[in-house]
C-alpha cells in the first residue's frame, strides 16, 4: 500500500520537499538500489512514466526520495519474552495452534513428495494467497474450487486500494496545521454506502473465467461451468463434500495403491480440490457471513471537507462512484490472473 502512496505523491504533487523512505537494506545506497530495481521498474510508475518520461522521473526519484536503511534484528531474548507473554493472548476468530498445524503439515506433506526447494516456495506462495479474498478467484478459475460454504446475500466490505491511498491524502492535506487531542477514525469501506455482495463477486468471477478461462502450464483451457455453489450451512456443506467427493477420493486411494502408484497424480489433485474447499470454509467462515455495516461518518465529512476545497476528483475515495462489475470484470480479476496464477 505504501508504494501506491509514493506513486500518487509522485504524479500529483511532484512539487513535495521530501519523501523519506525506510527500506530494510544493509545500507543506504542498497536502499535505493532496491527502491529503483523493484519499485519504479515495476507497472505500478507506468503511469507516471508516460506523463513524465522515463528520464524525468528517475530524476524526480533523486531529488524528492530520501531512502534508509534498516536492518532486520532478531533478539532471541526479547522474542522469548514476547512470546511468553502473549501466551494467553486472545485472538478473534484466530486459533494459532490450527495456523501452526497448517503450516506443519503442509511441509510433511511437500517433504513426503520430495518437492523441491522450488515447488516449496511455490507452495507456500499458495498457501499465503488462501489468507486473502482472492483466494476464491485462484482456486475457481484454476477449477479446483466449484462449490463454497457461505450466504451469497452476505456483504462483501471491499475497497480498491487506490481510493485508501486517496483517504489518506486527503486527511493529511484537510489535518493540516490543526492539532487535538481527539482521536478521529476513518473508515474507508464500501459496507454502509455501496454493499456487494458474496453473490455478485462470485457472478462476475464466472462471467469473468467464461469469456476469458485459464490455460494452465500443459496447455489444457480450464473451462467453467456455472457459478460457485453456496451451502449456507456447515451441515449441508459437510454433507455435500461426504456424498460427492469423500467416496470418490477413498476408491481413487485403493485404486492407486493397488495399481503401484499410477494415479498419483490425480489423487493428489482430487485431495486438493477437497482441502481447498475445507479449508476456505475454515478460513472464511467470520466473512462469508458478514452482515454489519462501518460506520463511515467521519470518512463521509472527511469527503465533504475535501469536495469544499476542489480535491475530491483528484482524491475521490467515495464508493458509491464504484461499478462493480466494471472493476472486477476489468481491473481486479485481470489483475489477479496475472499476478497469482
Amino acid at each position: 500500500m505504501f508504494l501506491v502512496l509514493v506513486e500518487k505523491i509522485l504524479r500529483v504533487q511532484s512539487n513535495v520537499k521530501k519523501l523519506y523512505l525506510l527500506i530494510r537494506a544493509s545500507d543506504n545506497n542498497s536502499a535505493k538500489e532496491r527502491f529503483t530495481h523493484e519499485v519504479v521498474r515495476s507497472e505500478l510508475f507506468n503511469v507516471i512514466k508516460e506523463k513524465m518520461g522515463t528520464v524525468n522521473l528517475y530524476s524526480l526519484v533523486e531529488e524528492k526520495l530520501m531512502f534508509v536503511a534498516k536492518q532486520q534484528e532478531f533478539y532471541q531474548k526479547n522474542h522469548l519474552l514476547c512470546v511468553r507473554q502473549s501466551m494467553k493472548t486472545l485472538i478473534w476468530n484466530l486459533d494459532m495452534d490450527v495456523e501452526r498445524s497448517v503450516l506443519a503439515n503442509k511441509l510433511k506433506e511437500l517433504e513426503a513428495l520430495n518437492a523441491t526447494p522450488k515447488e516449496v516456495t511455490k507452495a507456500m506462495k499458495e498457501l499465503g494467497i488462501q489468507r486473502t479474498v482472492d483466494s476464491f478467484i485462484v482456486a475457481y478459475g484454476k477449477g479446483v474450487l466449484k462449490f463454497y460454504y457461505g450466504d451469497p446475500n452476505s456483504k462483501l466490505d471491499v475497497i480498491p486500494g487506490d481510493m485508501v491511498v486517496n483517504s489518506i491524502l486527503a486527511a493529511a492535506i484537510v489535518h493540516e496545521n490543526q492539532y487535538s487531542q481527539e482521536v478521529v477514525i476513518y473508515h474507508i469501506s464500501s459496507s454502509s454506502r455501496d454493499p456487494l455482495k458474496n453473490a455478485d463477486i462470485m457472478y462476475f468471477t464466472f462471467q469473468y473465467f467464461t469469456k476469458n478461462p485459464w490455460v494452465n502450464k500443459d496447455g489444457k483451457t480450464i473451462k467453467v461451468r456455472a457459478p460457485l455453489r453456496p451451502f449456507s450451512s456447515k451441515a449441508s456443506f459437510h454433507k455435500h463434500v461426504s456424498t460427492h467427493y469423500l467416496p470418490l477420493l477413498k476408491m481413487l486411494k485403493f485404486v492407486n495403491l493397488v495399481s503401484c502408484h499410477f494415479f498419483d497424480k490425480s489423487y493428489r489433485n482430487m485431495k486438493r480440490k477437497i482441502y481447498t474447499a475445507i479449508r476456505l470454509s475454515e478460513l472464511y467462515e467470520p466473512y462469508v457471513f458478514f452482515y454489519v455495516s462501518f460506520d463511515d461518518v467521519n470518512t463521509e465529512k472527511l469527503r465533504l471537507a475535501t469536495k469544499k476545497i476542489n480535491m475530491d476528483e483528484v482524491l475521490n475515495f467515495d464508493p458509491r462512484c464504484i461499478k462493480w462489475e466494471d472493476y472486477l470484470m476489468n481491473t481486479h480479476i485481470p489483475g489477479v490472473v496475472k499476478y497469482l496464477f
